[in-house]
């Protein structure tokens, strides 16, 4: 069911979507949210257990 109203909200609004991807607040949205995920993958620790050199319990 999704499926089949993709294809039909395609059909119907394909130029209107294509201008606004191809934006440039869309591709500053996009920048944004690539240096918000990295930065919160950047900052994960392996294991997950608090900060360097804190002994765990």
């Amino acid at each position: 069911m999704l499926v089949f109203a993709g294809v039909i909200t395609e059909l119907f609004t394909h130029s209107q979507i294509a201008v606004t991807l191809n934006s440039e607040i869309a591709q500053h949205a996009a920048e944004v949210i690539l240096v918000v995920l990295l930065f919160v993958d950047a900052t994960e620790l392996p294991g997950g257990r608090g900060a360097p050199g804190e002994v765990a319990d």
